[in-house]
């Protein structure tokens, strides 16, 4: 994905399911971005700032697909893998793999700083997003982790000592995706 305008790009990628018509997804969509939620078959996507890109790698089956853009005005855009289209290569090459769970992740407790491909697996029974997101230096995890339970106890907005470093919009179960990230060292 390439961002060559001034504005926030924010790509969700979705199949349309079987039986489902651009036409019933665009009345769907009319009514909100919930309404179309059980229409599609989530494949994720990310947050593209201004004059940025974004490389990510979809598993994409045949049928109808769209990528909806929640960060701005843009109309969605539609397009068809047709059978004969289904590439036979490989996946990428990960140096990171991260299964999604109902209500957890599993993935590597020590990942090298730098350049990498990380693969997602959604393993759940539900779609599932992710945010990584780097603390700052001087927080441990057990402060963290308080600061977020008061949060939602109290319903109260704190300022995190945190920074988005990446997010993945939801992806469906049983859907896979890959994307490139750059880690500094650090504590994620």
């Amino acid at each position: 994905f390439v961002n060559s305008t001034d504005a926030p790009f924010a790509p969700l990628v979705a199949r349309l399911n079987e039986g489902v018509t651009p036409v019933s997804l665009m009345e769907a969509l009319a009514q909100g971005p919930e309404a179309s939620l059980p229409l599609v078959s989530l494949l994720g996507g990310t947050q593209i700032g201004p004059q940025s890109s974004f490389n990510a790698t979809f598993d994409l089956k045949p049928g109808t697909h769209v990528v909806l853009n929640f960060a701005g005005e843009s109309a969605p855009q539609l397009f068809t893998v047709a059978e004969g289209n289904v590439s036979a290569e490989t996946a990428p090459e990960a140096d990171v793999t991260v299964s999604l769970l109902d209500f957890a992740f599993s993935l590597p407790t020590t990942i090298s700083a730098g350049e990498q491909t990380w693969a997602l697996e959604n393993k759940g029974e539900q779609w599932h997003e992710m945010g990584i997101y780097r603390i700052d230096d001087s927080t441990t995890i057990a402060e963290l982790r308080d600061i977020m339970q008061q949060m939602v106890s109290s319903d109260a907005a704190a300022e995190l000592p945190v920074e988005q470093v990446g997010f993945w919009m939801p992806l469906q179960q049983h859907e896979r995706a890959w994307f490139n990230i750059n880690l500094d060292a650090g504590t994620y």
